[in-house]
């Protein structure tokens, strides 16, 4: 039997299911009477207010992560939760994994600095953030040493002293780009996500990377690192800065008036096979489509509830996701390679 009542396979004819529910009926006639319903958003929507070409980096960053979140939250107002809050009645016995992410970086930047992590433990404990008792011990003791050993890998690459934030104030394509760029030290930018790589990290570090590069105005050849659980990868010095800018910014205000056809996960499966490997188009954006839609042991991307609300009952992977994932990879990929922790 079908999951839900009024499921269509009850009502065809010759079916091995039958049903005699007219209400159940009604219900799964509907579903073919709306099928030509527009989507969320079925026209673009007006030019954001002049405010948005005022644009802190952070944001700036962030609108790439994941474009169709960007435009409903800041622009919309909507905000869409990916699970539904449940009260956990029984005791803790492990770390949640957004909790253990944010632990885990917290004990790395910390074991970076030079402290010891027992030291560490007690606050920790203090602040709720582990399981109760021994439990607890236990869970920090594995973290902090895989936290020790991820920073002995990368300690050889943490080259160079630390320099102080620099202030961002740019004028570029009619937008100012403002806030402060941190993680920089003498070679160029640094940024350390301790969980595996994922397209998004790539694309915040290459973000801040082009800024720097702007910043400097060729005073300095500057390179920047994005170090990985799994991989670390370094961004070679750009020369055609404002370009590539202009590119990024032109998306960012597409975006805000219409969701952009560009997902993380998929676009950069779809520009690494056709950029790197060498694929053909069709099958890189074949690739592409099994990253969005996922299956029975890897969710899909298509399953974020942003997408879903914006590209629902569509294939977004269109001719236009094909020009934008090249037009934001291509340059990342030309000025990046992985390299050997």
């Amino acid at each position: 039997h079908s999951l839900q009542a009024f499921s269509p396979e009850y009502f065809k004819p010759g079916g091995k299911l039958f049903s005699y529910s007219k209400e159940n009926f009604a219900a799964a006639c509907s579903r073919y009477e709306h099928e030509d319903i527009p989507g969320f958003i079925s026209d673009k929507l007006p030019d954001p207010a002049r405010e948005w070409r005022h644009l802190d980096i952070k944001d700036f960053s962030a609108f790439f992560s994941n474009p169709a979140k960007f435009l409903l939250e800041k622009r919309l107002g909507i905000y869409l939760p990916d699970t539904a809050d449940v009260l956990d009645e029984r005791e803790n016995f492990s770390v949640g994994p957004l909790e253990k992410y944010v632990l885990d970086q917290e004990m790395v930047l910390h074991r970076l600095s030079g402290s010891d992590l027992k030291d560490f433990f007690p606050v920790k404990k203090a602040a709720g953030q582990l399981p109760h008792g021994n439990v607890g011990e236990f869970v920090y003791n594995e973290m902090s040493l895989d936290a020790q050993e991820f920073v002995r890998k990368i300690e050889h690459r943490m080259t160079g002293r630390r320099l102080e934030d620099q202030t961002v104030d740019l004028n570029v394509a009619g937008f100012t780009l403002c806030g402060r760029l941190t993680d920089i030290y003498e070679p160029g930018l640094i940024q350390i996500r301790y969980v595996k790589t994922k397209p998004k990290y790539l694309l915040n570090t290459w973000v801040n990377h082009v800024i720097h590069c702007e910043l400097i105005e060729g005073k300095s050849s500057v390179k920047s690192l994005l170090l990985c659980k799994d991989a670390a990868w370094e961004f070679a010095p750009v020369s055609n800065v404002t370009n590539i800018l202009n590119d990024l910014l032109e998306l960012f205000w597409k975006g805000m008036s219409e969701p952009l056809h560009f997902f993380p996960e998929s676009s950069f499966e779809y520009a690494r096979r056709l950029l790197l490997k060498h694929h053909s188009k069709p099958e890189a954006l074949n690739g592409a489509k099994n990253k969005w839609t996922g299956n029975d042991f890897v969710r899909g991307e298509s399953q974020d509830p942003y997408l879903e609300r914006c590209f629902d009952k569509t294939d977004p992977l269109d001719h236009e996701f094909e020009k934008i994932s090249e037009q934001i990879f291509a340059p990342l990929l030309d000025h990046c390679r992985e390299i050997i922790l």
